[in-house]
């Protein structure tokens, strides 16, 4: 009996789809690791505005050129979800917000709110409580964080040597932008604030109240890292 060889075909669609997934795959790196830019983000959950990429990129470069380190963005723009997790977090640990905020008036409001709790409601309740007043905050045009108007990072500096921690300081304050050094608390990092590239306040929400963006920003001595009082985060 003769063998029948059956000829070898290619599907032409399914080789140029899987060409188009590698394709996506190889874009998406990017997002996550920026190594062009010399920043890399902790996670696909951190965002940053096109602005803030851009005002980034070159602190980030003068930073690689003079340790060869790529920082590490650990938070970007929150929304009010985002935001509202970490006052919980920051709550549930007894840390008192209206010092660590900037907006003090906004940030009693949500410490009230979350008292107002029975402490047994807390946990289950805590986050909906603090999400509902900053919703209604925003609502008047009042932001507790310029994370919550795409105008703020978050960068890792635990495994920062001091040598390398004050070289990102000196980089960031000869950009002229606001640093706020979180280094002592639970979790260290430096906060960069971008004004240049704070979402706008729609027009017929301003002067409602004083907000984040009109508290008075408190830069820290010249001569000194030490975290200040009231970080305008």
């Amino acid at each position: 009996m003769a063998m029948v060889r059956r000829p070898v075909t290619c599907s032409a669609p399914v080789h140029a789809a899987t060409l188009i997934a590698l394709s996506l795959l190889l874009a998406s790196v990017p997002a996550r690791a920026r190594r062009s830019d010399h920043y890399t983000l902790k996670g696909a959950e951190v965002h940053m505005s096109p602005c803030v990429k851009q005002a980034l990129a070159p602190i980030a470069a003068a930073f690689h050129s003079r340790t060869k380190r790529a920082l590490v963005v650990t938070d970007g723009t929150r929304t009010v979800d985002e935001q509202a997790r970490l006052l919980f977090l920051n709550l549930e640990e007894s840390k008192n917000i209206v010092r660590l905020y900037a907006a003090k008036t906004l940030a009693r409001e949500i410490t009230d709110a979350y008292e107002k709790l029975p402490v047994a409601q807390r946990r289950t309740k805590g986050t909906a409580t603090i999400a509902r007043t900053l919703r209604a905050q925003v609502a008047r045009g009042a932001y507790l964080s310029k994370h919550m108007r795409e105008g703020a990072v978050d960068l890792r500096i635990h495994d920062l040597s001091s040598a390398h921690r004050k070289i990102l300081r000196r980089e960031i304050r000869r950009h002229k932008i606001q640093l706020v050094d979180e280094s002592r608390g639970k979790r260290p990092h430096y906060h960069l604030n971008f004004m240049g590239c704070l979402r706008p306040i729609p027009e017929n929400k301003r002067g409602r109240e004083k907000s984040a963006s009109s508290e008075s920003f408190q830069r820290p001595p010249p001569r000194s890292h030490r975290q200040t009082p009231a970080s305008d985060r």
